[in-house]
């Protein structure tokens, strides 16, 4: 499953926009018993966020990948940041420019070879981003630890952010006053680093099952 691989050699290739994101696909299909994938991010290497505008590049990038032809099944994952519909579009444009098919709906599987799904995160069209979902579980996870940081950031004019910048404020917060041994703890750390798992628990039913039993579809 590894991202800096530049051969393929799985039918199944996961696409995602940051290394932060990276670290979590990889926990989930692990935690889930899920179909393995190539995990790749949109940035020009393993550390940079490449963000939701450069899928296009990197599809077009892949096609000259080794083991292009083995690809069966090509999965997008983004964030539906402050309106779910013209991020999906967004998506959808690049891939077109990329000369692959686009899905008529989001979590809809073309019929090509590759056939390309896109998924939106947070699932059912809501404002905001992996974050976002991430830090619903660090909700459940310390209800006394939320309760101080919602109030934090509420104190901060935080009504007045946008969604996916209160979440990716509070998760900061978040993992700053519960991580014991890194107040600087990088999101993908709390899933890479077994100490910082109990942090956001990957085996979450609520938000993180959902997103599993998708990727689960493609055994």
């Amino acid at each position: 499953m590894g991202d800096s691989s530049p051969i393929f050699d799985l039918p199944r290739l996961l696409i995602c926009e940051g290394p932060e994101d990276i670290a979590f696909f990889h926990k989930l299909i692990e935690a889930h018993g899920l179909p393995t994938f190539h995990v790749r991010s949109t940035g020009l290497n393993r550390h940079e966020a490449g963000g939701n505008s450069k899928f296009g590049e990197r599809l077009k990038a892949i096609r000259t990948n080794r083991g292009f032809q083995k690809l069966q099944h090509i999965v997008l994952v983004s964030d539906n940041d402050n309106d779910h519909d013209s991020s999906f579009q967004n998506i959808c444009d690049q891939v077109d420019a990329a000369s692959f098919q686009r899905p008529h709906r989001e979590l809809e599987r073309t019929a090509t070879v590759p056939s390309i799904m896109i998924m939106m995160l947070p699932l059912g069209k809501e404002k905001g981003a992996l974050e976002n979902v991430c830090a619903e579980v660090a909700k459940r996870a310390d209800g006394t630890a939320a309760a101080h940081v919602d109030k934090l950031i509420d104190d901060m004019h935080g009504r007045k952010w946008s969604v996916s910048r209160r979440g990716k404020a509070w998760l900061r917060c978040n993992l700053a006053v519960r991580c014991a041994h890194d107040p600087f703890v990088l999101l993908g750390a709390a899933f890479r680093e077994r100490r910082t798992q109990n942090l956001i628990p990957i085996g979450d039913t609520q938000f993180f099952a959902p997103i599993a039993r998708i990727l689960a579809t493609y055994a």
